[in-house]
């Protein structure tokens, strides 16, 4: 297959994000806050989700506490439950099940455990340097991993935290980059004029909930904020974008003359937090490609690069099936390469949906030809009920301009069929 000068320079589009115009954007909405009577700045928040509290740390004071329990059951009447005093700056934060874990500013207790029943310090440990724990992350029952920012001696140690009276250090590691200070991030169309000092961002049905600990005249204040999304996948990256990736072939390819279900998504959904990124490939695979000129036009190439773009994505969709059926691979063969994907997407915290192979020509002129195809679809079908999109169903000959390539109407019914997938109910 050759390209016309007018293809390759629609494919220099290809790694552009999609953005409609004249789109709606719902705006972020303050629906609870309560204020704290104290002068000390927040650094850290975090919630516990099974005990529906968020804590809040601050820098040290000599009038006041450093931790914060607030209780958020109630997300539109927040109300302090309880605080505590540590004597140290709490820059780094995490908590689950009613342990809370600090990462602070003191030479010989970078990790301090805090037991929410007792409301005390249960258990502490020293790790080498002098350094602050910045970045506290809870990587599962028994274990907690601290970070520093970059300087002498290692970054990032991981500690077994299964005895919280006794934790004790399993590893350590240096990074080049460590923890990175940075400022924390406004909400997205908040309008508010309160200095944002920490900010946890939590999944809600069709939306996000964001803690925020703010300044306001001095003293501090918590304040719950839910954003609707316009689809019902989450937003990974919490600013308040919503990115799918869409992985195929040359049915996904926009060229200079063919529109692509892709990019007519964005117009559909309308809202200018939505966005696509086309990555479609003519003759691409969703598992090994036998043609020698495109041996990396797959879909394992495809989601590496969806992954590593500079703006993660926060959804996949995979429409492949064609080429894999005309090289002569398996049904089961093409399942499980599209598994492999989905685990990868999975690992990487990202939505992930699948379309159904469509039908192709001549082969699909009689029953036999087509069998491989429908055979994969049935196998798409059932191992991603909910996560797929049915491109086979409902479309004939006729929506094909030649045996293999989707007609720009059919192809703006493939849009309307993926709204539906993920479109908010």
């Amino acid at each position: 297959m050759s390209l016309s000068f007018r293809d390759l320079a629609a494919a220099l589009f290809l790694f552009c994000l999609v953005v409609p115009t004249n789109a709606r954007s719902a705006d972020a909405e303050l629906i609870g806050a309560v204020s704290l009577e104290v002068r000390v700045r927040p650094l850290s928040l975090a919630l516990d989700e099974a005990e529906q509290v968020l804590y809040v740390g601050t820098r040290r004071s000599t009038r006041d506490h450093e931790l914060y329990a607030i209780d958020v059951s109630d997300p539109t009447a927040p109300f302090l439950i309880w605080s505590l005093e540590v004597n140290r700056h709490i820059r780094g934060l995490a908590a689950d099940s009613g342990r809370i874990y600090l990462g602070t500013s003191h030479n010989r207790e970078e990790l301090m455990i805090v037991d929410a029943t007792a409301q005390e310090v249960v258990g502490s440990l020293d790790v080498l340097g002098t350094r602050d724990a910045r970045e506290v992350e809870i990587e599962n029952v028994n274990t907690v991993k601290i970070g520093r920012r970059r300087g002498p001696g290692p970054e990032f140690f991981r500690i077994d935290v299964s005895d919280p009276y006794q934790p004790e250090l399993i590893s350590e590691h240096e990074d080049p980059i460590g923890v990175r200070r940075s400022r924390v991030p406004a909400v997205p169309r908040y309008a508010s004029r309160d200095r944002v000092r920490g900010r946890a961002d939590y999944s809600i049905p069709f939306g996000t909930r964001h803690f925020l600990a703010v300044t306001k005249r001095g003293q501090f204040e918590v304040q719950i904020v839910d954003q609707v999304a316009p689809v019902t996948f989450p937003d990974v990256g919490g600013n308040g974008e919503f990115r799918l990736a869409c992985l195929g072939d040359s049915n996904t390819f926009v060229g200079s003359e063919n529109l692509s279900w892709c990019n007519a998504l964005t117009d559909i959904v309308n809202d200018i937090d939505f966005r696509t990124l086309n990555l479609g490939e003519p003759g691409a695979t969703a598992g090994i490609n036998n043609v020698e000129a495109w041996p990396d036009r797959t879909a394992a190439t495809q989601m590496q690069t969806a992954l590593i773009r500079s703006k993660k994505v926060d959804a996949v969709l995979l429409a492949f099936g064609t080429n894999d059926m005309n090289q002569g691979h398996s049904p089961e063969d093409t399942l499980a390469a599209l598994l492999e994907q989905a685990a990868v997407a999975e690992t990487a915290g990202v939505a992930f949906y699948v379309g159904t192979s469509p039908r192709h020509f001549p082969a699909c002129n009689t029953a036999k030809g087509c069998a491989p195809t429908v055979e994969l679809n049935a196998l798409i079908r059932a191992t991603f009920p909910g996560r797929f999109v049915e491109f086979f169903d409902g479309f004939t000959a006729e929506d094909f301009k030649d045996n293999l390539h989707l007609t720009n109407e059919a192809q703006q019914e493939r849009a309307e069929r993926v709204f539906d997938l993920i479109r908010v109910p």
